[in-house]
């Protein structure tokens, strides 16, 4: 093939430091040089096409630069995620930055390799001169070993020149590219991090679609408003398991208070309808639990209405009644009031110690 351009050599550089310091040690034409390692090694090594492989041309100097002023959106850049984190790290100027020394350093060698060919293009010139001019073969010689002497001086002076030059801009290189390489593993590392906050968040939107849960919600609101949704769904199973009707346009606090007053108690009601939201967070028949809390309410109040019937009967008054019912059944204490009302007066007879109702 023809010889490799003074790109091409500078990404087989790159790609194998270990070819630049061979290429370097032989103090001839770098391109001639490397081409002879590429058609012999670096095709099998590095392949054919490595040149004009996806990643080669992604970093060309357009590339980078359009990337850096106007970046196009990643089809995996989640909400823009991935770019608000890039700019708040700095990694679009640091790729700038790199692409323009990267340029310079390429650009250096290249001259760098420029200067050499035409110092051993002039010298050379200098020893066919001598070899030309009309002068004993000795004196000839004595010229010629004069100016191999000189050239060899030219040349170790301009390799110390150019390399010191070379490994200044290298080392600038590495630098910034490891800046880069930090910068773009942290990018990646919060990435990852917000990814997954907002994986969560969108499985929660899905799984309580009526709670109007947002991204821009802290971990407190999208708890209130999943506690707010579930009560809400089980208020209205219950309002319409008593009911029979479905309370449209009624709100959460009107359903409460029919429901309350439907249940005699707020404590009452308050057990059941707790006990029906625990049932359905853990997955359980709500049905089934609203039955068994039914049930047990029926059985509290069956007991107040035979404490009742003591205190009608004169043996204890509504507050030893209200003591003695929420000992066993708390919280139900307060329905001793609806079943013996203010108006329901006892006081002793005249005619025996017994109480009766006037």
């Amino acid at each position: 093939m023809a010889n490799l351009t003074a790109d091409q050599m500078q990404q087989v550089f790159k790609a194998r430091p270990d070819v630049e310091a061979s290429v370097a040690a032989t103090h001839k034409n770098a391109i001639q040089q490397t081409t002879n390692w590429w058609n012999k090694f670096g095709k099998s090594e590095l392949g054919a096409s490595f040149f004009g492989s996806p990643a080669t041309a992604a970093y060309s100097a357009g590339n980078i630069t359009a990337a850096a002023t106007a970046p196009a959106p990643r089809p995996d850049d989640l909400m823009n995620i991935r770019s608000t984190i890039n700019n708040e790290l700095g990694i679009p100027q640091l790729q700038t930055d790199y692409n323009n020394l990267y340029k310079q350093y390429t650009d250096y060698n290249t001259s760098a390799l420029q200067r050499t060919n035409a110092y051993d293009q002039a010298t050379d010139t200098g020893q066919l001169g001598i070899m030309n001019e009309q002068k004993t073969m000795g004196v000839l010689r004595g010229e010629a070993a004069q100016q191999a002497a000189q050239r060899a001086l030219g040349q170790s002076a301009l390799a110390r020149e150019v390399q010191s030059g070379s490994e200044s801009l290298k080392g600038q290189l590495a630098v910034l590219e490891n800046k880069l390489n930090m910068s773009t593993q942290e990018a990646s590392d919060r990435y990852n991090i917000r990814a997954s906050e907002v994986g969560d968040v969108k499985n929660l939107m899905l799984q309580f679609p009526d709670a109007g849960i947002g991204f821009g919600d802290s971990t407190e609101t999208m708890a209130q408003k999943i506690k707010n949704s579930n009560e809400k769904k089980t208020v209205t199973d219950m309002f319409t398991q008593t009911f029979g009707y479905f309370p449209t346009g009624l709100s959460l606090e009107s359903m409460n208070k029919k429901l309350a007053k439907k249940y005699k108690s707020t404590k009452a009601y308050e057990d059941v309808k707790n006990a029906l939201a625990l049932q359905k967070l853990q997955g359980t028949d709500a049905l089934t639990q609203s039955e068994n809390a039914d049930k047990a309410r029926k059985e509290a109040e069956s007991y107040v209405q035979s404490v009742a019937t003591e205190v009608k009967g004169g043996h204890i008054t509504r507050e030893q009644a209200k003591t003695q019912i929420d000992q066993k059944y708390p919280g139900y204490g307060d329905q001793i009031y609806n079943e013996v009302p203010d108006n329901y007066v006892i006081k002793p007879s005249t005619s025996t110690n017994w109480w009766e109702q006037i």
